[in-house]
């Protein structure tokens, strides 16, 4: 994945030194974690074993912004690229060729993160999978009458039979346990392995990093990063990504909902008006003209106008015989309203 390239060529560029020693316990740190929490990723493990030694490497700071973000090594990589920044920056103790060719190592190492993350996040295509096991059952139901048609014998057809259909069952087994191999299974990838033999290293090459925290390694004897079911840590994965998408939808839909009923009320108040109005038949009191200017500046005249004449619509039909007084009156009002929404609009302009 890189991280051995980017550990020598931090070895050899870089001179031992009091200026160096922070350079070199920072990007064994990070180095060390990112591992760590890359195993984390690929198992959609989003809290720390109890037994974890992370809380001694990182600071209560890092950790909390590793508890923020949903992809973990992205972080502890940008954290990395700070540090060679910083050794060259800062301390002063890397040279500009040999700091390019060590972000070239940790571009090595992002793409290692990234392809690891393909093979966890890209799953099999359900209809491939249903029609492959369409055709192994056909397979296994068509090929006795093969055999049978060629061996008539009751003591070889049935062996030969079997063993023919076992091997294609065997590789479609094969296949599902190969379709994800960073799990705690037997036949699974011994990821903690890896892990011991990546910090056994960093120990070894750099004894200021030893010196700081060899008393607290993360891939100790016997330790695993994630020690319950596989079908639980799924069920982990799937509960904490659904609570966080329930939390980014409280944040964001209250106040879209908020300001819809808002302009929705908005809108609705100048209609509200013109209709008592015209069913009252009284000019505008103080209800009236309250509701009539707490309505918003992007009502334009037109549909003031355009309400209102609905309701001198509805007024001469009514079969009461008082219609045409309060159309009357309705009119009357027309000028009015509209010179007041028109001299709010100026005012709102200027």
């Amino acid at each position: 994945m890189g991280v051995r390239d980017f550990a020598i060529s931090a070895r050899g560029y870089v001179a031992a030194g009091e200026d160096s020693e922070e350079f070199f316990s920072d990007i064994c740190r990070y180095l060390n974690v990112l591992f760590y929490y890359v195993v984390m990723h690929v198992r959609k493990c989003r809290s720390l074993p109890l037994d974890s030694n992370i809380p001694h490497i990182l600071t209560e700071e890092q950790q909390q912004s590793l508890a923020k973000v949903k992809n973990r090594p992205l972080l502890v990589i940008c954290w990395l690229n700070e540090a060679l920044v910083g050794g060259y920056m800062k301390h002063k103790c890397i040279e500009p060729g040999f700091a390019k060719d060590m972000m070239y190592d940790v571009n090595k190492i992002m793409k290692g993160v990234d392809g690891v993350d393909k093979i966890i996040s890209t799953p099999i295509p359900f209809p491939y999978f249903q029609l492959c096991n369409f055709l192994l059952l056909f397979f296994a139901t068509t090929v006795p009458l093969v055999v049978a048609s060629y061996n008539s014998s009751y003591f070889t057809a049935p062996p030969f039979t079997f063993i023919i259909t076992l091997g294609f069952f065997s590789m479609n087994e094969m296949g599902n346990e190969l379709q994800d191999p960073f799990g705690t299974d037997p036949n699974d990838l011994d990821l903690e392995h890896f892990g011991r033999a990546i910090e056994h290293d960093l120990l070894s090459l750099f004894p200021e990093y030893k010196s700081q925290y060899g008393l607290h390694p993360i891939f100790f004897g016997g330790h695993v990063v994630f020690a319950g079911e596989e079908e639980d840590l799924e069920e982990l994965g799937e509960e904490e990504e659904e609570e966080e998408e329930e939390e980014e939808e409280e944040e964001e839909t209250p106040g879209v909902k908020e300001t819809e009923l808002k302009d929705t009320a908005s809108i609705l108040q100048v209609p509200a008006a013109v209709s008592e109005i015209s069913n009252t038949g009284e000019t505008p009191g103080p209800p009236s003209v309250k509701r009539a200017r707490e309505a918003p500046h992007f009502l334009d005249v037109s549909s003031a106008k355009g309400s209102m004449l609905t309701a001198r619509r509805k007024a001469y039909s009514s079969p009461d015989g008082s219609g045409e007084k309060r159309s009357a009156h309705a009119v009357q009002a027309v000028p009015l309203f509209a010179q007041y929404m028109q001299s709010k609009i100026n005012r709102v302009e200027s």
